[in-house]
């Protein structure tokens, strides 16, 4: 076993350089993709560096803050697949039903030009996703039985991924409260984020001993920053329903 060189420190959780640092064929890859889009290889670089450190605090101090409660159980696993597959269900049908509703307004001589152009745009957008949802259930008809171990563990994963960040999310919503905002589907309580980060920071425990590393919770506060300064608003009344149970997101998309 190699040393550790020891940039950081929270809690127990000591953080070795060889852990936040970049492989030399990644800094390769690295340094070809942001140079040809015009981005200083070596500050694309340090971000990535920071962002392994603030992410390894994050986690830590989750963990330190919450334990087990932010991990799922097998049963919460099981019930977010079902309703996540019987949301799927419910889209199809319903647009099968709005399908059938555009082509009968579609046969209305009296439409106008951009009244019919909007439906036709409208049914292309419906048969697109009603073939795709088809597609997709025919092909998994058609795999072999290993593949369907590999799409079970895919689909786990994903509910696990889900359902530890919406863990986090209520937890430290129900701690602190403050402003939530919607982003991709999914809500997000920034304001406690931005709390949790300063109370972080704030840690005793903390300590960063490099200073190449000093910035990496300003870092994270700056993504959570922008994330509240894109999202789009949402009631404390939606938020407390959002959050009362993993399942209700899909009531909230």
């Amino acid at each position: 076993m190699g040393s550790c060189e020891v940039v950081a420190r929270i809690h127990d959780r000591v953080v070795c350089r060889a852990e936040v640092e970049i492989s030399d064929e990644a800094q390769d890859d690295v340094a070809q993709e942001y140079k040809a889009n015009g981005i200083d290889p070596a500050v694309a670089l340090q971000q990535r560096r920071l962002d392994r450190l603030g992410t390894i605090i994050w986690d830590t101090a989750l963990s330190h803050e919450f334990g087990d409660a932010i991990s799922s159980t097998a049963q919460e696993v099981t019930d977010y697949n079902s309703a996540f597959k019987s949301k799927l269900d419910s889209n199809f049908a319903k647009d099968q039903r709005t399908l059938a509703e555009v082509n009968k307004h579609l046969e209305n001589p009296d439409l106008t030009a951009p009244q019919k152009q909007s439906l036709l745009e409208l049914k292309t957008a419906l048969e697109t996703s009603i073939t795709f949802y088809a597609q997709r259930a025919k092909q998994r008809e058609s795999l072999p039985p290993e593949f369907f171990k590999m799409m079970a563990d895919t689909e786990q994963e994903m509910a696990e991924g889900f359902l530890r960040q919406w863990n986090i999310a209520q937890h430290l919503y129900h701690k602190y409260g403050g402003r939530v905002v919607a982003v991709s589907g999914r809500y997000e309580p920034v304001e406690a984020y931005l709390k949790f980060l300063a109370d972080i920071e704030a840690q005793p425990s903390l300590e960063i001993y490099s200073a190449d590393y000093e910035d990496a919770l300003r870092l994270l506060t700056a993504n959570w920053q922008i994330v509240g300064e894109t999202g789009q608003d949402v009631t404390k009344a939606e938020a407390d329903e959002y959050f009362a149970s993993p399942l209700n997101q899909f009531s909230a998309q």
